[in-house]
């Protein structure tokens, strides 16, 4: 492998990473929502 196939290789795991904490943070913001709600109508009952 190469330089320039090692920066490509580097390139695409960086870029795949920054998709997975783009898409974890999703996650988080949404499970955030779920324990609001849940807490909200468990204090209902």
């Amino acid at each position: 492998m190469n330089d320039e196939e090692s920066r490509d290789l580097v390139g695409h795991f960086k870029k795949r990473l920054e998709r997975l904490e783009v898409q974890i943070a999703e996650i988080n913001r949404n499970v955030c929502e779920i324990l609001r709600i849940v807490s909200k109508r468990e204090e209902e009952e």
